[in-house]
């Protein structure tokens, strides 16, 4: 079944691109290093997941809820919280994305994109031969 144009709703998604390493920084916000074999070295204290540029998109996204099964796609239906189609089988969205529905995509200060500023994560393609389906797992929303 195609989705009907007046159904879909406008959305970003953000492809994973890498990793990106999080140093540690003083009060002004500048990078901290340590000596190792005399040379100048950032400490890292982590990493975080990086993504492309959002791109806009069109699809039909309906939050789940309420279903009469326990378990639907092989999935506790507590496990998502919004099914996303689209006929546009040339979506790039793999289950490392991250789909932007009601707030606008953010961005760090160096320019990155704030993955975590995101509505949801993608956790699973059950995409059938006509229809491009993922389930999606709403992500906290932060300080707000």
């Amino acid at each position: 079944m195609r989705n009907l144009k007046k159904n879909k709703q406008r959305l970003y998604y953000a492809t994973y691109s890498d990793e990106i390493p999080v140093y540690e920084t003083d009060e002004d916000g500048k990078i901290k290093y340590t000596e190792v074999d005399g040379e100048l070295v950032p400490i890292q204290i982590g990493i975080m997941a990086g993504y492309n540029k959002p791109v806009i998109f069109y699809a039909n996204i309906a939050r789940s809820g309420g279903e009469a099964e326990a378990k639907e796609y092989g999935f506790d239906i507590g496990s998502y919280q919004a099914i996303l189609s689209s006929s546009d089988k040339s979506l790039p969205i793999t289950e490392t994305s991250r789909v932007w529905h009601e707030r606008e995509p953010q961005y760090h200060e160096d320019g990155s994109v704030d993955g975590d500023s995101a509505d949801y994560a993608v956790l699973a393609d059950k995409s059938s031969l006509n229809v491009k389906k993922f389930l999606l797992k709403k992500l906290p929303r932060g300080n707000e």
